[in-house]
């Protein structure tokens, strides 16, 4: 068949757009180039591939090879004409019959068609790179003439414009130490299922790999499927696709299978809702047996999914749980530190002769006595948002001072009135200083709602408000919610009947949609999550009941 012909104009308009090198060719703008080339001559149809157009044109056979197992061919001049005559060595030379010399002209018309089209796509290719790369960068390539003539070269349509390409990577385009980090960074990267579905995350590693064959050293196959298999297992969310997987052979774990596998599992998960029973298994025989949503084996399928769903984030939590602890251990030394050190002077203070022999004055109502955490200049720890219920141990309280303690740090006024005549101790220097506790006291809420068990709320720290929803559709076509899990649940889940509730120090039964606020203003932790869905789903299927 003949390919119909291509219009010079219309596919040198389709480069128009095609990123420069300017000011100077260098790794990131040579490979910029590439790319928007890639993607406009795979769009032009070719009889060599349909699926990849004109793309092995450009491209180096290595990154070619990714695409289709058919080597990229430079397509052979046909010549002006057909062949008249057929050379048999068993009959020498003999005139082609009128069926084969119109199979012929049908030949040759296809392979001309095809070889002017490419003639045409690289004109345009050499036409873009002679814009694309300033003037003084471009170098002969080839053999034939000397490297390094005087002034600079226009390429040529004989060009192969891969070699240009190469030609201006190997002398500019070497990349730089922070690009290889950033980009090795960027592989590293763990999948955010949250955020990403998982064919960006597959693309930006094939885009990290195609990077590091150009820039060198490459990134393996094995290295970029294994990889890519780490990242769907940090999400804890496909055991059963990683069995399966697990289970192929080896010559059928190639990166397209595993594109497919876990494409596959990915869109069972997301539209059997997630987070329910189907998840763990995503074939639909793990579905065949209905069973009722109350049942022991799916409360039990609830509880780990949800384990699951946690495995992602658990890590980042234990190390910010244990930075806290150490800083919350370092402060309490501090305050130990400062207690002991009170706990001394009181002693000695008890030991002087003057407090055993002298009576005690009555207290000057005058004279406030600071705090032990004021007097060392010890600030106690902050109180985090939720702390266990600790008891506060009890201290000693200071004996009473005299007159002849100003030895020991006072100092002593004129007439043995003066605040140092009087000693540091209680009002008047011989009064009973009382111990300010380090940790505020928890008020009961007065009215209907009582206090959360083991849970003081942090009265100074003011939460910033979250930005808008953008996503204000519920899944679950009820208005139930769950002090644990939620306002997005499903019909049989509230508060009283939440599967982990015993899980939850802070559970309620009495909690719902209309008193949450007033719960949570009492200092109960009533959980947050889907709080901004607000709108029944518009279509709800019957999963979503």
């Amino acid at each position: 068949m003949v390919p119909p012909p291509l219009n010079q104009q219309e596919v040198n308009l389709r480069m128009q757009a095609i990123p420069t090198m300017e000011p100077r060719p260098n790794s990131t703008n040579i490979n910029a180039f590439e790319d928007a080339m890639v993607d406009i001559l795979s769009t032009i149809p070719s009889a060599q591939n349909e699926d990849w157009g004109f793309q092995g044109l450009i491209q180096s056979a290595e990154i070619y090879a990714l695409s289709t197992n058919v080597a990229w061919r430079n397509w052979p001049n046909p010549g002006p004409t057909r062949v008249g005559t057929e050379i048999n060595p068993a009959e020498n030379q003999r005139q082609l019959n009128a069926d084969e010399a119109r199979a012929a002209q049908a030949v040759w018309e296809a392979e001309s068609g095809q070889y002017n089209n490419e003639q045409t796509v690289r004109r345009a290719i050499i036409d873009a790179l002679n814009r694309a790369v300033p003037k003084a960068y471009r170098r002969r390539v080839g053999t034939g003439a000397p490297a390094q003539a005087i002034g600079h070269t226009n390429y040529k349509i004989s060009d192969e414009p891969r070699e240009i390409l190469a030609n201006l990577r190997n002398i500019y385009g070497r990349a730089t130490p922070f690009e290889k980090e950033t980009n090795n960074a960027k592989f590293n990267t763990a999948w955010n299922h949250a955020t990403e579905t998982i064919e960006v995350f597959l693309s930006t590693l094939e885009d990290c790999y195609i990077y590091a064959l150009r820039a060198k050293p490459a990134i393996t196959m094995e290295q970029l499927i294994d990889k890519a298999v780490t990242g769907v297992q940090l999400t804890g969310l496909y055991p059963t696709a990683m069995l399966e997987w697990n289970g192929f052979e080896a010559e059928n774990q190639t990166w397209p299978g595993l594109k497919s596998h876990f494409t596959e599992a990915y869109d069972l998960l997301i539209s059997s809702g997630g987070g329910t029973a189907g998840t763990a298994g995503y074939h639909g025989v793990n579905n065949a047996n209905e069973t009722d949503d109350d049942s022991l084996n799916s409360i039990q399928a609830s509880l780990n999914n949800i384990q699951l769903a946690n495995n992602a984030s658990a890590q980042t939590l234990h190390d910010g749980m244990s930075a806290i602890t150490a800083r919350t251990q370092q402060l309490e030394a501090q305050l130990l530190a400062a207690q002991q050190l009170l706990a001394t002077q009181q002693q000695m203070a008890m030991y002087s002769p003057t407090a055993m022999y002298t009576p005690t004055p009555p207290p000057n109502p005058q004279y406030q006595p600071p705090t032990p955490a004021a007097a060392y200049n010890v600030q106690p720890p902050p109180v985090p948002a939720y702390v266990p219920a600790t008891t506060t141990p009890t201290l000693q309280q200071q004996p009473a001072y005299n007159n002849y303690q100003n030895r020991y740090g006072g100092r002593k006024s004129r007439g043995g009135r003066g605040q140092g005549g009087r000693g540091r101790g209680g009002r008047g220097g011989r009064g009973n200083i009382p111990i300010q506790q380090s940790y505020p006291q928890v008020t009961a809420v007065q009215g209907t709602i009582p206090p959360p068990p083991g849970y003081v709320q942090n009265q100074t720290t003011q939460r910033q408000p979250n930005g808008p929803y953008s996503n204000t559709v519920k899944h679950f076509n009820n208005f139930n919610m769950c002090c644990n899990c939620g306002y997005d649940v499903p019909n049989w889940h509230t508060s009283a009947t939440c599967p982990v509730k015993a899980h939850y120090p802070q559970h309620n039964d009495a909690i719902n949609r209309n008193n949450a606020d007033q719960y949570r203003a009492a200092g109960w932790k009533v959980s947050k999550k889907a709080m901004h869905k607000v709108t029944l789903p518009p279509n709800p299927s019957p999963n979503q009941a």
